[in-house]
């Protein structure tokens, strides 16, 4: 709700629930649809007073709660759009080295089923020379925070293993705790066309 300004052009403060609720039932009692029965008188006035403004108040709740839900569901959607259905496998790896979250082209990718990447260590899919790569670009971005870039090789399951290039940026959980976020991209294709162009040079 837009408020309009107080004379020295400062915003008024939102008004509370409490004043929303008065002020519509005011403007429904003037127009003679919420008092159809001869108003009562004294305590008895106070508490169906007290109750109509209640019950406004819980409409309204009612209201931005579904405001909220909808604006939820249409974040949740382009987040699905954005990240689970992105063509570049993302993955969100925890301090400790184990995947807390993936997207659909990760698991394509490392050959496992999303449900099984969770909380699985990152490093296993590496190949074993190069998992020193991997603690590398993990220690020098929690040192820095600058974000890093290596080419390596990955293992995935039951596939053949390829080189992949890492690019890895620092993030926090919601405990403050350090996180990697990854994307990783299949080069193998790059690097055999460049070698072919060396050969070819020679």
């Amino acid at each position: 709700m837009n408020t309009p300004p107080n004379p020295d052009g400062a915003p008024q403060p939102e008004p509370s629930l409490r004043e929303q609720a008065e002020t519509w039932l005011a403007q429904e009692d003037g127009a003679g649809t919420k008092n159809l029965s001869p108003a009562p008188v004294g305590d008895a006035a106070l508490m169906l007073h007290e109750l109509q403004v209640h019950k406004v108040e819980l409409e309204m709740q009612n209201h931005e709660l579904r405001k909220v839900q909808r604006e939820l569901e249409a974040s949740r959607a382009k987040y699905f759009d954005l990240y689970d259905l992105a063509p570049v496998a993302y993955l969100t790896v925890s301090h400790k080295g184990l995947i807390v979250e993936s997207n659909l082209a990760a698991s394509a990718l490392l050959g496992v089923p999303r449900s099984d990447l969770k909380l699985g260590p990152f490093y296993r899919f590496i190949h074993k020379e190069d998992q020193h790569l991997f603690f590398l670009v993990q220690q020098q971005l929690t040192e820095s925070g600058t974000p890093q870039g290596r080419d390596l090789r990955v293992q995935p399951v039951g596939q053949p293993q390829f080189w992949a290039h890492l690019n890895a940026s620092a993030a926090k959980d919601a405990t403050g705790q350090h996180q990697l976020r990854i994307t990783l991209t299949d080069i193998n294709a790059t690097l055999q066309m460049q070698s072919e162009l060396r050969i070819a040079a020679t």
